[in-house]
């Protein structure tokens, strides 16, 4: 046996190396999806790239999804079961499993996700300055052309979490106008101003934690109050959940808000202003 054929063999049996296949050896504390991509000789794409990116999904996927090269034929390793291939021209065999383009993950995560889940996961690649608008399009998927077209027009990097992303769309849905992260002079900035009467913040868990952030938002209800706003709260996890209360709420928050501007008379709130983006 060859020396280093020798050495490898000695690593597999205390334990501080597995071996994949042939010719390929992987380190115990080595990610798994990646490894199913190397064995596979594909790269990570689609929700399991955008998983090792921080990319907002619902849910982590259970099974990896490996890229692998369009002219390939049939596959000498397989996928382990449970992988989702994806066949493209743009994939080299050989490839490092983690040097899939941003906008091709993204362009192969649109034929897989619903079409909400598709906008986040854009949104939060452009708010991460991971791409530009403009890249979003750079590998077009031919298949699931107009799903894909649909969510590149709906993306937009202001969102800054994925149930941020859910309420953008709601209230697409719900025909109001709005605007997304706002600033407010002695409010500051909120997530969603609409109609000019209604400002829409969406809490997440850390939110809890924090007693300082709990008091300050506080404080900022009320400063809205003062100035003739109706401020709401929702928390991320009913946002998740459903976003049919926060449409239910937000229209009748706005109802409410132009009976009390009739009846005082008042224009609606001229002092807000759209963030400069960081």
């Amino acid at each position: 046996m060859p020396a280093v054929s020798r050495a490898l063999a000695e690593l597999v049996a205390c334990g501080q190396l597995r071996r994949i296949r042939r010719g390929l050896y992987a380190l115990p504390t080595a990610d798994r999806d990646l490894i199913a991509a190397r064995a596979a000789g594909g790269v990570l794409t689609c929700v399991s790239a955008a998983a090792a990116l921080g990319l907002p999904l619902r849910e982590r996927p259970r099974g990896p999804h490996i890229a692998l090269p369009q002219s390939r034929g049939s596959l000498r390793f397989p996928p382990p079961v449970g992988a989702v291939t994806h066949r493209d021209q743009h994939i080299e065999t050989g490839a490092d499993p983690r040097s899939i383009p941003v906008p091709l993950l993204i362009a192969h995560a649109t034929q897989c996700l619903p079409l909400r889940e598709a906008v986040a996961l854009m949104d939060g690649a452009l708010n991460k300055k991971l791409l530009r608008p403009s890249d979003l399009r750079t590998y077009r998927p031919s298949v699931g052309v107009v799903d894909f077209e649909r969510a590149a027009r709906l993306a937009d990097g202001s969102a800054q979490s994925y149930p941020e992303s859910l309420a953008r769309l709601a209230l697409r849905a719900t025909g109001l106008s709005f605007e997304t992260q706002v600033y407010i002079p002695g409010v500051g900035q909120v997530d969603f101003f609409v109609e000019g009467l209604v400002t829409a913040e969406i809490d997440g868990r850390a939110y809890h934690s924090d007693p300082a952030q709990f008091y300050e938002d506080r404080r900022r209800d009320r400063e809205a109050i003062s100035q003739g706003l109706l401020p709401l709260r929702f928390t991320a996890d009913e946002i998740i959940a459903s976003t049919l209360e926060f449409e239910t709420t937000i229209h009748a928050a706005v109802s409410r808000g132009r009976a009390l501007a009739r009846a005082n008379t008042t224009p609606r709130h001229p002092a807000a202003s759209r963030a400069r983006a960081s």
